[in-house]
């Protein structure tokens, strides 16, 4: 890949070293041409020997801009951008497409961040779309995370229909135009296959 642009909640040490090394120009992006964009750099200070180095390259550099959360989580802006690729990660997913960022059950992990705010961007962009990547197991391998179904007290951050693909390390299911058996079936493919059989009766159930 290269001309890669950068809009983004988080920005990390990799995406800046991508740009450092002309990977990322932002020279084609529709809104803030040739700036990466983002709220806030995500540090690790003292586990990343690289940070203080990077942190050098940020000062002043005229290539990024640091805004508050109310222009980067704008979805009008954010929807401007043409080919806008909305990428998130999730705690678990269920068989029609839902997203849960934020509780596991009725017990809170983390926060929403701009998960929702950049699939609708993502979803009137155009040429957008939005990509979620999760492990497909947690607990050491103990259970799925692509479930038959959410617990009760889940949240659902991110409605099943502004999620056009779920990635796992098991391959990738394209949930665009797909009827709900054919979601099932997609994300089915992708869940750890110790745990297929079980979402297959449950899918049928």
């Amino acid at each position: 890949k290269n001309d890669l642009g950068v809009d983004t909640e988080l920005i990390f040490r990799q995406l800046i070293d991508m740009k450092r090394h002309g990977v990322i120009t932002d020279k084609r992006k529709n809104v803030d041409r040739g700036k990466s964009v983002a709220s806030s750099f995500r540090t690790y200070m003292g586990a990343d020997p690289e940070i203080p180095k990077t942190l050098k390259y940020l000062a002043y550099n005229p290539a990024f801009e640091f805004r508050d959360i109310s222009y980067i989580c704008n979805v009008p802006r954010i929807a401007r951008q043409n080919s806008l690729v909305a990428i998130n990660n999730a705690l678990a997913v269920d068989l029609l497409g839902q997203i849960v960022v934020t509780h596991i059950g009725s017990a809170p992990i983390g926060s929403p961040g701009g998960s929702l705010e950049y699939s609708l961007g993502a979803h009137y962009s155009n040429g957008g779309r939005a990509i979620f990547a999760l492990q497909s197991t947690a607990l050491n391998g103990k259970v799925s995370r692509i479930v038959p179904h959410l617990e009760a007290g889940s949240v659902v951050a991110v409605p099943m229909f502004y999620a056009d693909y779920i990635v796992t390390e098991y391959g990738i299911a394209n949930l665009d135009c797909k009827n709900i058996r054919e979601r099932a079936e997609a994300l089915i493919s992708i869940a750890h296959p110790g745990f297929r059989p079980q979402l297959e009766d449950a899918a049928k159930k």
